[in-house]
């Protein structure tokens, strides 16, 4: 038993008796315990490091500068939420169960120095508030708040003055087809349209001459767009359908139009697209059968036919 202890021993002392003191025992097994713990792995020259684990988060995802770290190193995590949504909680725990302090760095990263131990992090993401709109006439109980919002906040309608957004009001054709332009990124011209009721520097030449040069828009005639006149319904069906072409979208759905008991004052120009925009939910009937394609589009309208089109078609 003696040389079996013996052999674990450091720098014991012996008794006369050849029996070990206690104290001294349990000191040199402690010191040849410690001297003999190999290195966590990831460590080098005897240094210890420890897991570093990030746990998966929805609507967004945090990333660590590393894996495993050593006592006392610093560590910053990168947050990155997803589109339309922002950071709400972000800790990291000690194997304890213990918060450590981060500190905010700005731009998305956040730091931490590394404890004696593994350690996780968490992160939670919520969707971002709207900013509040400055538009009075817009009440946040109406069935197109969140339409304008989306519009308004994406830069695609602005108010007819700085605290009211008209939402009853009609929509040009031209206002339609320069929310499209501004939707694509104003995208330049190769060459200005024929449509002779179109100035050249009118605010929505480029966007009704860009429409016009890729098959958007058709005018009354070659030389007639009628820019300053409300776009109806029926109209903003088939722009969005050409529109919809234009961009690669499938456009192959069709509903039945004959459930409308006013199916029979679509134009034949129209009537493929409202097909289309119909079996889509982009444009729906107004209720009691009716669909009224040849009623003119509020701003309110072509605020959610829009923000339904890039939600549905667009993503």
């Amino acid at each position: 038993a003696e040389s079996e202890i013996s052999h674990h021993l450091v720098n014991a002392v012996v008794s006369e008796n050849k029996t070990f003191e206690n104290h001294t025992y349990a000191y040199a097994w402690e010191a040849e315990r410690k001297t003999s713990t190999p290195p966590s792995p990831g460590g080098s020259g005897g240094v210890s490091t420890y897991a570093i684990t990030v746990e998966d988060s929805e609507n967004g995802e945090v990333e660590s500068s590393r894996t495993r770290a050593a006592r006392g190193d610093t560590v910053t995590l990168t947050v990155t939420p997803d589109e339309g949504y922002e950071l709400d909680t972000l800790t990291v725990t000690d194997s304890k169960g213990e918060e450590l302090e981060l500190t905010n760095k700005g731009g998305g990263k956040y730091t931490f120095e590394m404890p004696s131990g593994k350690v996780t992090v968490e992160a939670e993401f919520v969707q971002e508030e709207a900013a509040e709109l400055p538009f009075t006439d817009v009440p946040e109980n109406a069935w197109y708040y969140d339409a304008v919002a989306y519009a308004y906040e994406n830069g695609w309608m602005n108010g007819t003055t700085s605290t009211t957004f008209a939402p009853g009001s009609t929509t040009s054709r031209a206002m339609i087809v320069t929310i499209l332009h501004r939707i694509e990124g104003l995208p330049s011209i190769q060459e200005s349209s024929a449509f002779l009721d179109v100035p050249l520097d009118a605010w929505y030449a480029d966007a009704v001459d860009w429409a016009a040069e890729h098959g958007i828009v058709e005018g009354y005639s070659d030389t007639a767009f009628g820019p300053n006149d409300p776009i109806t319904r029926e109209q903003m069906a088939a722009i969005l359908y050409r529109y919809a072409q234009y961009k690669g979208y499938d456009v192959s759905a069709k509903a039945d139009l004959n459930k409308f008991t006013d199916a029979d004052e679509i134009s034949n120009y129209a009537l493929e697209a409202l097909q289309w925009a119909n079996a889509e939910g982009l444009i729906n009937g107004k209720g009691d059968g009716v669909l009224d394609p040849r009623g003119q589009a509020s701003r309110a309208e072509a605020a959610a036919i829009l923000m339904r089109f890039n939600e549905d078609m667009a993503n």
